[in-house]
């Protein structure tokens, strides 16, 4: 039972810095502003579960 549990968070993790970097490439690579600021939106949604599991 424990393992699945740290096996699930280590999951979580991946997933949420997999869509931070995503996020990072969108804003990075639009073509407008309102692409950039769907990209920081998105990247500002996966960080927040990041720093509040630590």
């Amino acid at each position: 039972m424990f393992f699945f549990i740290l096996t699930n968070n280590n999951s979580n993790k991946m997933f949420f810095l997999f869509i931070l970097f995503f996020s990072t490439l969108i804003s990075i690579s639009s073509n407008s502003w309102f692409g950039c600021w769907i990209g920081l939106e998105i990247n500002l949604l996966s960080f927040i579960p990041l720093i509040s599991n630590s």
